[in-house]
């Protein structure tokens, strides 16, 4: 094995030629005037080490002195550090600084992790209680239609109305409603009077908030403008000579407001004992729970009276117009059988719809149209069949309780707007329903 030559250290003649210029002209050499500074300790490192309790005592802070032999070029400077009884783990300059830092963040977030832990030990529950009134100041008397037991969106509407007039003034709200319908606690009602949802009895429901009137004196009686509520605040204005304001759709400090001359108007009226409000007038927010308790009503006798309630009159949902149908059933380019289509219609009961493309192709007439440019409608129930789902039209249904969509598509628009979906074609689905539907007619 031979040795590696050994090659000598290559110098700087530049380097070289500065020293001796410096040397001939006095100047002191920078390499030998620097001074040697002692080699700089971590305070974040010692600061771990004290927490950790690696130390029993500080460490002491180096002491600088410089001597004064030296020439102009400065003094060299020292450093002296007192032994500590540390351990040897301490002392040693190997130790791992990694294990000895601590994270700041980490501590500072075990901080309030304990902090709050104890806090939270120490407080009571912060469940919100229930809010209880025993004596309001006044009170106001929600009627809603509650049809077949259920509250639609115009009930809804009606109740965030009423509770929107008691909180101006610190009142409560008593709802005459079925008992099981809706969580009324949430939706701001103090208390409740049961009304079976089966009997639509307008003289019955009319005898009950005459009771409820004489019995607590509610300063409004509110009620929704639909074809319930309507008729009945209309008999209660008669019959007990109250003034009403009927189709209010917002409610202000300056007063009640409703509009006239068709729609293109708005007039300012007085608050009045009852009231009729407009869907979309208020949009009910679930707010604190609240008491909801339940009213006790003495027992109605039957009453007599000379006009028999013989229901709804049967009749043709073709000749309702769209904006007033509680059941549509629309078609758009997925639907090629027509006759299939009305035969649904017919067996369901439902009022017809379609979009601009099938007006335009000629299948329905121009009032049929559903959308932006069509009729805005707002049916409890919208079936589509074969409706991609444009802008224009979803912005027509914007405003439906239950939207149903058949389509091929899966990622169609109105599949996703849809609150049950069927993924199929729409001429199968129709022939289909209509054959489980018609025996049953």
């Amino acid at each position: 094995m031979t040795e590696e030559p050994h090659i000598p250290f290559r110098r700087d003649p530049r380097l070289e030629q500065n020293r001796r210029r410096a040397s001939a002209e006095g100047i002191p050499d920078k390499e030998e005037a620097k001074p040697t500074v002692a080699k700089r300790r971590d305070p974040r490192l010692e600061r771990s080490s004290r927490r950790a309790g690696l130390s029993d005592e500080p460490q002491n802070v180096p002491e600088h002195t410089s001597s004064p032999d030296q020439g102009s070029g400065g003094g060299r400077v020292t450093s002296k550090h007192a032994a500590t009884p540390a351990s040897s783990e301490a002392q040693s300059p190997a130790t791992d600084a990694r294990q000895l830092r601590r994270d700041p963040r980490r501590d500072r977030g075990r901080e309030r992790h304990s902090t709050s832990s104890e806090t939270s030990a120490l407080r009571p529950d912060t469940d919100p209680e229930i809010r209880k009134i025993d004596d309001a100041s006044f009170w106001v008397l929600v009627v809603p239609d509650a049809i077949s037991g259920a509250l639609s969106s115009h009930d809804q509407d009606t109740i965030a109305v009423a509770r929107l007039i008691a909180d101006n003034h610190e009142g409560g709200v008593i709802a005459l409603a079925p008992e099981g319908a809706a969580d009324y606690g949430r939706m701001g009602i103090d208390r409740l009077a049961p009304f079976p949802s089966t009997n639509s009895d307008a003289e019955l429901r009319l005898s009950i908030t005459s009771h409820i009137l004489d019995a607590l004196g509610p300063k409004h009686v509110v009620l929704p403008e639909s074809a319930y509520g309507a008729h009945l605040a209309r008999l209660l204005s008669v019959r007990r000579g109250l003034p009403i304001a009927t189709g209010v759709t917002r409610i202000s400090e300056a007063g009640w407001a409703r509009p006239t001359d068709g729609g293109r108007r708005e007039q300012i009226v007085a608050p009045t004992p009852i009231v009729t409000i407009a869907p979309e007038a208020a949009e009910l927010k679930l707010g604190p729970a609240r008491e909801a308790r339940r009213i006790a009503l003495p027992a109605f006798p039957p009453l007599e009276s000379e006009l028999e309630d013989c229901g709804l009159l049967p009749l043709d949902p073709q000749s309702v117009p769209l904006q007033e149908a509680e059941f549509i059933v629309s078609a758009g380019t997925g639907v090629s059988d027509w006759t299939t289509f009305e035969d649904l219609a017919r067996v369901i009961g439902a009022a017809i719809g379609c979009t601009r493309a099938v007006c335009d192709a000629g299948h329905l007439p121009r009032h049929r149209q559903i959308g932006a440019s069509g009729t805005l409608v707002n049916p409890r129930c919208y079936l589509s069949f074969g409706i991609s789902g444009a802008p224009q039209h979803l912005q027509g249904i914007a405003r439906c309780e239950r939207v149903i969509a058949v389509n091929t598509d899966l990622h169609a628009d109105m599949i996703k707007r849809a609150d049950l979906a069927i993924v199929a074609d729409a001429q199968v689905v129709m022939r289909s329903l209509v054959d489980l539907l018609r025996p049953a007619r």
